[in-house]
Order: C-alpha cells, then structure tokens, then sequence
C-alpha cells in the first residue's frame, strides 16, 4: 500500500471511530437516560405487580383475565350491532345527546333512578348477550377487512367497538332496571357485558369491561340500600379485584417491552404462567416492536445487539399464539407487514449505526402504566 492508500485509510478509520463515538455519546445523552428511567420503575414496582398478580390468580374463578375460554362467540352477534371507532362505522346504541347527559352526572348517574329519568332508547342488545362465552372482534367486523387486505394499522389507529356507546349504554340497562325493579336481570346484563369485553384481546375493551363492573358494584348498591332489593341475590366483583386488574393488567403492558431485562421479560412472560391482561398487551407491543424490527435487529460491529431481546419477543409471540386467538397480529407478523416510518432525518435512520439510536429512541417512548402502583406507593412515575 503507497503512502497515499495507508493515509487515507488511517482518515477513514479515525473518521469512522469518531462517527461511531458520536452515535455513542448521542445515544447516552438522548437515548440511555429515559430507558433507565423506565427500567427503574420496573424494578421499583416488581414486587406489587407480583402481589397483584398472586391475588388475581386466587380470585381467577371470580375474574378471569388470562386467555380467553368457550365455545360461544358473541362476535357475529354484537359486531354487526355495534358503533366501531373511528370511521363511524356502524349505528350507535346511545346517541350523542343522551351520551353527554349521562357524562355530565359524573358518579351520580345511578340517582336517576329516583329522578325518573330514563330516555328512550332500545337496549336490545343486552337480550342476547348472557348466552355468548366470549367476544371475538377480529370476525365479521372492520378488523376482519384489514386481515383481507393484508394491512397494517398501527393499535392506536385499530377500529373498535365505541367503548363510550358501550358505557351508556349500561348504564342505561342498570337505571332502567332500577325503574322497572327488573335488578336481578339488569345486573346480569351489566355483569355479562363486563365480561365479554374482557375477552376482546384489547387492553381498551379490557379496561372498559372492568369500568363496567363498577357500574354494575354501584348500581346493586343502590338497588339494596335505596330500592330494598334483597342483598343476598347477588354477589358484585369486589372492588379490590377490579382496582388489582386494571392496575396489573396496565402493568402488563407496561413490562411487555423490547428493553425490558431479560430476567424480568423470562420470569413474567415465559417461565410463569399468563398474566393479566396478555393477549392484550401481545396485540398492542409486538405491531409496536416488531415495526421496528428492520431497524433495531441488523447487527454491525461495535453496533448495539437487540438480536436477543427479539428472540425473547419471539418466544413469547409464539406462547401467544397458542394461548390467544391474535387472528389479525398473526397474518401481519406472518406476511411481514408491519412497519412504520421512524422519525429523524431519512438517511440516518437508515444507515447502520445511527438507525439503533433513532429506532430505539422511538422504542423508549413513554407509554406509562405504572401510574396506579406510583399513587400507593405515594410517589410519582413517568406519565402522572
């Protein structure tokens, strides 16, 4: 090699090593601090994710939130019925007007009862329900036309059933059975809607189901203290269960992370058995991680190796798979079609070295979820 080759060789070395250097410390100045951040809640709120998840799992025959179970699907019945967001699509059960009045009496809507006051609106829907094991939303519905037409639509973006047309609704069913003293089937009706949205396989429909079964704690309430209705036909969700499901099934998403520590991801999602909530946080981080798998996954010398947490992530799609239904996550992970434009200037999210800090910055997103663990423990978390 001539004088001229070994200089130029040494300058595209040192130009390299300070390229390399740079991305280095952009990643420990952008990058590092908001994953650690978000690691340090996961180990700080370990133990009470644990405890819930203990408690849950006692209580599993009073609610159950691992995989969904049964023969009857309620899918071709309500999917049909109900307003899916957004696009409009479909009729609403409650309209836009009666919606607001009920928002607006906040946790009062059960008084009223007394007040009279029950607008006409047909709660059909609910005559049916009680005879359905589980609510499949990915059959006969706008999420069955985008497994047709192969496309990826980030979770965010995923038509559903209008989780406020269902509250109304509801709510609705209870104050009119307290007006016609119908409680104990109005109770069941509330009990029955509760339940089939815990088995959508979507943490939104999931966290609206749990929502109902305190409108339906509220509701027996006041059949028994105001209307005399005897105590004992009856028995609520308590309130605890309700209260450790939503903060362990919000928890579940929130571990369910490319990042998360691979002892952390291994005990949780593969060694024990299903968390609350799986299915659900499956449907909504594997589109998220798995989109960014061109980006995060190549591996270069001296460049970050995610190849490992993908392979966890695989491990735990595959568990998945076997437990849950995932109709729509299954034909996009299968025909390759998730992935999203990573923001940050075009050439660097594309180039090897500089695309792992782009693409894991986006992956570092804070999403919350630990916000109710952070409100017992008296302190704040990322999200409050």
């Amino acid at each position: 090699m001539n004088r001229w080759g070994l200089y130029l060789t040494v300058v595209a070395i040192t130009l390299f090593a300070l390229g390399v250097g740079g991305l280095n410390f952009l990643y420990r100045w952008r990058v590092k601090p908001g994953l650690d951040a978000q690691v340090e809640l996961q180990t700080k709120y370990r133990p009470l994710y644990e405890e819930d998840r203990a408690f849950l799992a006692k209580n599993a025959d009073v609610l159950s939130l691992g995989a969904s179970a049964g023969t009857s699907d309620a899918g071709p019945y309500l999917n049909s019925l109900v307003m899916w967001m957004p696009g409009a699509s479909g009729k609403p059960i409650v309209d836009e007007a009666t919606r607001v009045a009920l928002m607006r009496t906040g946790t009062d809507w059960i008084l009223q009862i007394p007040k009279g006051r029950y607008p006409k609106v047909d709660l059909s829907i609910f005559k049916k329900l009680q005879a359905y094991d589980f609510w499949d939303i990915e059959k006969d519905s706008p999420i069955a036309k985008l497994i047709e037409k192969k496309e990826f639509v980030p979770p965010t973006r995923l038509p559903l059933p209008d989780t406020s047309d269902l509250l109304s609704a509801t709510k609705l069913r209870l104050i009119a059975g307290g007006l016609d003293k119908d409680y104990l089937v109005a109770l069941k009706d509330a009990r029955t809607m509760g339940r089939l949205l815990l088995t959508t396989e979507n943490m939104q429909l999931m966290l609206s189901g749990l929502l109902i079964l305190d409108y339906e704690r509220r509701a027996y309430r006041y059949y028994t203290d105001e209307l005399k209705m005897n105590a004992e036909i009856w028995q609520p969700v308590d309130v605890n269960v309700t209260r450790r499901a939503r903060r362990a099934i919000m928890a579940t998403r929130a571990y369910l992370r490319l990042w998360t520590p691979a002892k952390l991801m291994q005990q949780f999602f593969l060694e024990q058995g299903i968390p609350p909530g799986f299915c659900a946080a499956v449907n909504e981080a594997i589109p998220f991680d798995y989109s960014l798998r061109e980006i995060l996954e190549p591996h270069f010398p001296f460049e970050m190796d995610t190849r490992k947490e993908y392979e966890r992530l695989d491990q735990i799609l595959g568990k998945a798979q076997g437990a849950c239904r995932l109709r729509y996550l299954t034909a996009l992970t299968r025909d390759r079609r998730l992935k999203i434009k990573v923001p940050g200037p075009f050439l660097f999210n594309d180039l090897p070295y500089s695309r792992k800090i782009f693409g894991l910055r986006l992956s570092a997103a804070d999403l919350g979820g630990f916000e109710a663990y952070g409100k017992q423990m008296g302190g704040a978390t990322s999200g409050d």
